[in-house]
């Protein structure tokens, strides 16, 4: 009879350890440091077929469901050929003890900028990407029942896991490992499986087996239901600095793993995951990746791992695993890494909610599994840039955009320019920075809030004009930033560039601001700017700092480089106010929507919009004097 703890006394309690270091700076990375390996393959199916047998007097369905494998890309394009399968990478071996989960993991050999060998557990038939380097390390049965998976850990000899955070590892009576889901029972008495309860020695069966009253012998173990208690369940949030309280995180992965179980959920529009596999002990992770975008980050270092999703390790957690709650807080220092995990967290529900306003207002939605990444490097601020590189497959990657949008100091990166650039090339849909202003002060909520929406009305509005039309835009803005002396837009006098920036930029900046307004409202920051250029100085009572930017937007400031792209045209056209200063407006009862179906593909200027809409709704001459005062 073993002696661990009853397990009768449920586990209310849970315990964590080895979690992320917020206030760490961005550039020092954690190592990954491995413990001890596991011996004599205790997931192989002969042994959980064993212990199958041993608890439960049956290995019934317990059969190969799992390949445990090792991949080797030689380059940037066969890693973007297996991250496009989408299942769970980790660059250290799984069947090590990790001690602490950390950013990279040093195997000795191979170089920091070479890419390592990739693990991870797959479904049999897994069949990798042609040209990579690919091993099958076993052939595996993941159980659900973390019983099961104990029982195989102690016939192979391997330390058994308590559930409870107050017994440490590896505890030992009598010589034999502890077995937590062994019940204590009195002198005289043992488990009974099949009934839930201690009884009697005399009617003592063979492992496996208890003992039927109702037929006098002796039969297998019914597998128990899975327990909820050790089940990963809980929340992920993160702080909205405009509101003050903490928001779910949508749609984020989140990964629990203990060795070669792995297992994934997603985050609902609360924040709340569900894991239904049984740990008694688990590392989670939060990964933001899901069906509409990959958060990403710039790395100035082992380049190859900004093609992965920006990763939290929300730390190693033990006893009552049902009831977590994991808070991404706000860090001020855009330096850190608590910065760099906010930002990706804010970004990833700026997504989502992009997706719910476009529904509801009919204004496209961005295409799928797009590729955003962020920096928090000083030169860009809090600009963004929609490129869709990765969309159109664009390999040729100007390093003009990445001097201006990503970063401006190529002696920081490993490789310098050219190996960053080939890390990235047709890598990008769209960037973003959470450096407010480049003051090393990470942006507010609504600020980089606003920046995504504006960076996914480009995507939305690629996704309906297409390849070409974006490709002139973006060719126009690259144009601009070499020879303009106000890049990335120009001064509005080149011709048809200027007139298909002026379309593109003043429609997301319009919604970029509406999007945000629909969201804070009154609790946006009271002051706003548009790049560097504020227009809040007189605002207008009752509209927030986002509204006021459309609404006193004038393009006669002449201290404005950018007042020939018409920002405020869209709001004019739907307020109900019949403001006279700085544009008479006269005009109301448009909408979002018909701005939207007004930009088709053949529409590359505001000129032509303003005729598509005349087209679509009927002549309007207060319409028509609007534009002629945005001077189109």
């Amino acid at each position: 009879m073993h002696s661990a703890r009853s397990s009768l006394q449920l586990l209310t309690t849970s315990c964590v350890e080895d979690q992320d270091i917020y206030n760490r700076p961005d550039t020092i990375l954690i190592p990954t440091i491995l413990g001890a390996h596991l011996i004599n393959n205790p997931y192989s199916v002969a042994n959980m077929q064993q212990a199958a047998i041993n608890l439960y007097g049956t290995a019934a369905g317990v059969a190969e469901n799992k390949w445990y494998v090792r991949l080797k890309p030689s380059n940037i394009t066969q890693l973007n050929a297996l991250d496009s399968l989408d299942i769970e990478l980790f660059d250290y071996p799984l069947d090590y003890e990790v001690v602490q989960e950390g950013d990279y993991y040093n195997d000795g050999v191979t170089p920091s900028e070479e890419i390592p060998w990739l693990y991870a557990v797959v479904d049999p038939g897994f069949s990798p990407p042609a040209g990579i380097t690919f091993e099958l390390l076993q052939h595996i049965h993941v159980p659900q029942l973390a019983a099961m998976e104990n029982e195989a850990f102690s016939i192979t000899g391997n330390p058994v896991d308590d559930p409870s955070c107050d017994i440490a590892l590896n505890t030992v009576d009598n010589g034999k490992i502890i077995q937590p889901d062994t019940y204590q029972c009195p002198e005289g008495y043992h488990w009974d499986y099949g009934i839930g309860n201690c009884v009697p020695d005399e009617n003592q069966c063979s492992p496996g087996f208890h003992w039927d009253y109702t037929t006098g012998v002796c039969v297998p173990n019914t597998p128990p239901e899975p327990d909820p208690v050790r089940q990963p369940t809980g929340t992920i949030r993160v702080y909205d600095t405009q509101f003050g309280t903490y928001t779910g995180v949508r749609i984020a992965r989140v990964v629990a793993r203990r060795f070669l179980k792995v297992e994934r959920t997603y985050t609902n529009d609360q924040g709340a995951f569900n894991i239904y596999k049984e740990f008694n002990k688990a590392t989670l992770l939060v990964r933001f990746r899901n069906g509409q975008a990959t958060v990403r980050s710039i790395r100035r270092a082992r380049l190859w791992q900004m093609l992965f999703p920006v990763e939290i390790n929300m730390g190693k957690y033990a006893g009552a695993l049902n009831n977590i709650t994991y808070d991404i807080n706000y860090t001020s220092d855009a330096l850190s890494a608590g910065a760099r995990f906010w930002a990706a967290a804010t970004t990833a529900n700026a997504v989502q909610e992009y997706h719910q306003y476009a529904n509801q207002l009919n204004i496209g939605t961005p295409p799928g599994k797009l590729k955003i990444i962020l920096t928090n490097w000083r030169l860009m601020g809090t600009a963004g840039m929609s490129p869709m590189f990765a969309k159109r497959f664009v390999y040729d990657l100007p390093e003009i955009i990445i001097r201006t949008y990503q970063i401006s100091n190529y002696s920081c990166i490993a490789g310098g320019v050219y190996a960053f650039i080939e890390t990235l090339k047709a890598q990008i849909d769209i960037a973003a920075g959470y450096n407010l202003g480049g003051n090393d002060v990470t942006a507010g909520s609504d600020r980089l809030d606003e920046v995504a929406y504006h960076e996914l009305t480009h995507a939305a509005h690629y996704n309906k004009v297409g390849h070409n039309w974006w490709e002139t835009l973006v060719s126009a803005e690259v144009h601009e930033m070499i020879f303009s002396s106000n890049p990335p837009y120009g001064n509005g006098d080149n011709g048809s560039s200027s007139e298909i920036i002026g379309l593109a930029e003043s429609w997301a900046y319009h919604m970029g601001h509406f999007l945000t307004d629909a969201k804070f409202a009154m609790n946006s920051a009271p002051c706003y700017f548009q790049k560097t250029w504020f227009y809040n100085n007189s605002p207008v009572s009752g509209l927030s700092s986002h509204l006021n930017l459309l609404e006193t937007f004038n393009p006669n400031k002449n201290d404005d480089p950018d007042k020939w792209i018409p920002t405020g045209l869209y709001y004019d056209l739907i307020d109900q106010r019949n403001e006279s200063n700085p544009i008479i407006d006269g005009v109301s009862g448009y909408n979002n929507t018909k701005f939207f179906d007004a930009m088709d593909n053949d529409v590359k200027s505001v000129t032509q919009f303003r005729e598509r809409m005349i087209l679509e709704n009927g002549a309007n001459a207060n319409l028509t004097n609007l534009f002629a005062q945005y001077y189109y």
